[in-house]
C-alpha cells in the first residue's frame, strides 16, 4: 500500500467516523470500510469501470 492510498483511506475512514456520529471503539471496523471503499474504487477505475 503506498502513502497516497494510506492518506486517502485515512480521509475516508475520518469520513466515515463523522457521517456514522463520531462513534468510539470503531476505528477498525470503519478502517476497514474505508479501506475496501478506497481500493475497490482504484481497481473498478483500472479495470475501466
Amino acid at each position: 500500500m503506498t502513502t497516497t492510498e494510506r492518506e486517502q483511506i485515512s480521509r475516508r475512514a475520518r469520513a466515515l467516523w463523522q457521517e456514522e456520529g463520531c462513534p468510539q471503539g470503531r476505528d477498525r471496523e470503519l478502517w476497514a470500510q474505508a479501506e475496501l471503499q478506497v481500493l475497490k474504487g482504484r481497481t473498478a477505475f483500472r479495470d475501466g469501470r
